[in-house]
């Protein structure tokens, strides 16, 4: 397993600002943010959707910095009962310019057990614009298309629009949101190669061309993102209950002789109580969640386990609306 592959979300943050210099200067947190989120979407992006989420970016900036791994500058200040402090705007502010910025402490990087081959590995995902500066939007598109079939991934023009925003951004963004790809720039761009014989009519490249893009490809040094979606919300939740040793038992042998009778408020954080309606409540909305994001073995685990530790919360369970009958 890569470096890349195996590195925790703040970890590929903290490699991030290190790729724009943040060893010797202060990097521009949004510039961090955007390179991070080109660099490895599958980390950054909502779990359900293929936007980014800054919330997580901004998380993850607050752990470095308590870590004493990165220190901040520019943020706002904030009296101590937590509200921002009033200030009168002017038109000079030798204060506050607005900007925050990011700069990682001296030996922040080894403290955090951030490698120089995680750093490479992201330098590598993001090609700069002096390295594609000789090559046509074609040909990048070109290069995108051998990418994901060399890889064995599913083809189609939505793939090739999202790779092409991430990989090649100072041509394919949009100019004032650089946070979102011009679509239009890159179907047209698309429909170009396939024209002038770069790709295929199923968006494969050419024979013609194919020696072309692998020399392209070297002198870019292109790869596709191996970071991992980690896991938020409802996921992060469900990984919880499968980490624990009691699940492990029920999903190889069926049995619940590992749960103890506090195992339902433990799994769902409920305080014990002997009123089964708040536990209910928080079980029935947990359990659609399971089976939304397919994690219906969870949604089982906790449904026998009441069945076993807490009947009065089954009993209910199985006559007040939602059951996790509905939620299939």
């Amino acid at each position: 397993m890569t470096a890349l592959a195996s590195a925790s979300k703040d970890e590929l943050i903290l490699a991030a600002i290190a790729a724009l210099g943040g060893e010797d200067r202060d990097v521009n947190e949004r510039d961090a943010f955007l390179t991070a989120w080109h660099a490895f979407p599958n980390t950054m992006r909502w779990t359900d959707t293929a936007l980014p989420n800054p919330e997580t970016f901004t998380a993850a900036l607050r752990r470095l910095e308590q870590r004493a791994y990165i220190r901040r500058v520019g943020k706002q200040r904030r009296t101590g009962r937590g509200r921002p402090r009033s200030r009168r705007k002017t038109a000079v502010d030798p204060g506050r310019s607005g900007v925050v910025k990011a700069r990682i402490v001296e030996d922040g990087l080894s403290k955090a057990g951030v490698s120089p081959d995680l750093v490479d590995q992201v330098l590598q995902l993001v090609p700069r614009a002096a390295a594609i500066r000789s090559l046509s939007n074609l040909a990048l598109i070109a290069l995108c298309a051998e990418l994901r079939a060399e890889d064995g991934r599913h083809l189609d023009e939505g793939a090739l629009v999202e790779l092409a925003f991430h990989k090649f951004p100072s041509r394919f963004a949009y100019r004032d949101r650089p946070e979102f790809p011009d679509v239009g720039l890159i179907r047209q761009a698309i429909s170009e190669a396939v024209a002038e014989g770069l790709l295929t009519p199923e968006l494969s490249v050419t024979d013609r061309v194919r020696g072309d893009v692998d020399q392209w490809r070297k002198a870019v040094g292109l790869r596709l993102d191996a970071s991992t979606a980690h896991a938020t919300g409802d996921l992060k939740f469900a990984a919880r209950i499968e980490r624990s040793p009691a699940f492990t038992a029920f999903a190889e042998h069926g049995t619940l002789v590992r749960t103890k009778p506090d195992e339902l408020f433990r799994m769902l954080r409920v305080p014990p109580t002997t009123d089964p309606k708040p536990v209910l409540d928080v079980l029935s909305s947990r359990l659609q969640a399971l089976q939304r994001v397919d994690k219906g073995l969870v949604a089982t685990y906790l449904t026998e386990v009441a069945k076993r530790h807490n009947p009065e919360v089954a009993d209910l369970l199985l006559t007040s609306p939602p059951t996790v009958q509905r939620a299939t």
